[in-house]
């Protein structure tokens, strides 16, 4: 029980601390960009907030690594079997707070991005989501679920079946084009088009009948055009299966830091300079744990940031035809 409320205490001192130095260090990160767009305090304080919050379990795996360090450093006994028996009971935490780790990973940091994404959105040029909803007759939601960070579970991974299939269906139609060239310009495309990064195995014609010119058209413009999707959905796939990977990425993370930090933790008791030894490893690893958390921050944030981007780049051709439909209909009403 000793060890149970040690590994408590450090792990929530441990936790508070960097959560508070995450906050501090978002702020700081973008404080040029809210006083460029004359930001209020508060709604600052409450986007980074926000942010931070987004980043929640990578800040319980970095508190969780700190407690397990102090906690095994601080046993009283040096037999293996006891650390081994440490190490099971630590297990009674670790497992439950994986469990958690998961769930807000899965089911609730979406909403996060996607409040996070409004928030963006409202101190940009646009005004507030209610506005653009408004002014533009444009879904604000149903527009966010095009991107893979603000979907639930089941949509990523349908999108994933779907995108994987959409991509097998893609190589087979530049196969069966490539098919269709002699091997000249079969290797000429398959090069240019980089089909091979793409998937697709290299084939030729080794007897054609097409004409010279139905074989340029093939080369540069069908197998072009094929090529092209194929890089798109591919890229699309990509980015689905990282945000898959980003989310369970945690939860098997905790217990790597749990085992590596424990047996460190342990190794290093009673050594010569132990106290200078252990004062040196938390301060490292505080160190490192802050500015790995300040790198997620930033790795969140651009990702929101290059979500809003990608909404202002998408719409605002949108925006301007509702613009001009709305002003056509005006004219044709008025005569």
């Amino acid at each position: 029980m000793k060890s149970f409320s040690k590994f408590t205490k450090y792990s929530v001192i441990t936790f508070v601390i960097l959560f508070i130095l995450s906050c501090i260090a978002n702020y700081i990160d973008r404080i040029d960009e809210f006083i460029l767009l004359n930001i209020p305090i508060r709604k600052a304080l409450f986007v980074c907030l926000l942010t931070v919050t987004g980043l929640l379990t990578a800040l319980v795996c970095n508190s969780i690594s700190v407690a397990t360090f102090l906690t095994f450093w601080r046993l009283n006994s040096l037999k293996w079997s006891f650390f081994f028996k440490s190490l099971a009971k630590g297990l009674i935490i670790i497992i439950p707070l994986s469990i958690g780790i998961y769930f807000y990973d899965w089911y609730l940091r979406e909403h996060i991005m996607a409040a996070s994404v409004k928030q963006y959105i409202e101190i940009k040029e646009y005004g507030s989501p209610q506005n653009i909803e408004y002014d533009f007759s444009v879904n604000i939601d149903e527009f966010l679920s095009d991107f893979p960070s603000t979907l639930p579970k089941h949509k990523i991974l349908f999108r994933i079946d779907s995108l994987k299939n959409i991509y097998r269906s893609n190589i087979n139609a530049c196969r069966q084009t490539l098919l269709q060239l002699p091997d000249s310009m079969a290797t000429e495309a398959y090069k240019t088009y980089h089909l091979h990064d793409l998937g697709v195995e290299y084939r030729y014609a080794e007897k054609t009948t097409i004409s010279n010119d139905s074989l340029c058209t093939i080369q540069n413009n069908i197998l072009y055009q094929q090529a092209t999707r194929l890089a798109e959905n591919s890229t699309v796939l990509q980015r689905y299966l990282l945000e898959y990977y980003e989310r369970s990425a945690n939860t098997l993370w905790i217990y790597i830091c749990y085992l590596i930090l424990a047996l460190s933790g342990f190794l290093l008791r009673y050594q010569p300079l132990k106290k200078i030894l252990a004062a040196l490893a938390i301060l490292i690893f505080i160190t490192y744990a802050s500015i790995t958390v300040n790198s997620y921050g930033k790795i969140y944030t651009h990702k929101v940031l290059k979500t809003v981007r990608k909404i202002e780049n998408n719409q605002r051709n949108a925006y301007q035809k509702i613009h001009e439909k709305t002003k056509n209909s005006i004219k044709i009403s008025s005569k």
